[in-house]
């Protein structure tokens, strides 16, 4: 019996993922969160129809989750909301949800992009016209998080995986000059250079 071959890990290039967000916020911007927390927090897309399917996406359950917060969700996402898996890969274990500082100027820019119906829109409905490869947006995440210096340890807490299964997946999927140019991107209109000046003040 042959052992299968599983696919190979491919990336969005900044200029990919760039376009990829530029394109939501002009022409869907209430689905703006959905893409944003896929691409820089790693939380899987849903594939499913429904989000009262315990097996659709992690992110709808995540959204789900948020909402149940009673309109506090930036602040509890900041802090790691606690992502229930009821089933899938992680045996349904909690996961801390990565929350870098350009994905929160994305969630202080669209605040009511999290009150959208999400459950029947996923990555597919942009993948065609970028291009994008299979779950290239949890791909790129983790990437960028492992070649920008992040801690294997840290890295298998945030995305699920062993730290066997990310080093044999993610090392030299990215330059370090590339992931941190990564987690500039931010919002039309915002800056991270602000945001820290404002922090500091």
């Amino acid at each position: 019996r042959v052992a299968r071959q599983s696919a190979l890990i491919e990336v969005l290039t900044l200029d990919q993922a760039q376009a990829m967000l530029n394109w939501v916020e002009v022409n869907h911007p209430e689905f703006v969160l959905y893409f944003a927390i896929a691409l820089f927090a790693g939380v899987r897309a849903n594939k499913k129809g429904s989000a009262s399917d315990t097996r659709s996406g992690e992110i709808i359950r995540l959204f789900e989750a948020v909402k149940a917060n009673h309109g506090q969700w930036p602040a509890k996402l900041w802090n790691g909301i606690v992502l229930h898996i009821p089933s899938g890969k992680v045996r349904g274990a909690p996961r801390q949800v990565h929350t870098p500082e350009n994905l929160k100027l994305w969630l202080e820019a669209y605040p009511d992009s999290l009150e959208v119906p999400h459950r029947c829109w996923h990555t597919r409905n942009v993948a065609k016209p970028f291009s994008l490869p299979a779950n290239g947006l949890r791909h790129t995440a983790a990437s960028a998080f492992i070649s920008s210096g992040g801690d294997f340890g840290r890295a298998a807490v945030l995305f699920g995986n062993s730290e066997e299964v990310l080093k044999n997946r993610y090392i030299n999927l990215m330059t370090k000059e590339t992931a941190d140019r990564f987690w500039q991107i931010v919002p039309k209109g915002f800056s991270l250079a602000s945001k820290n000046k404002a922090a500091a003040a």
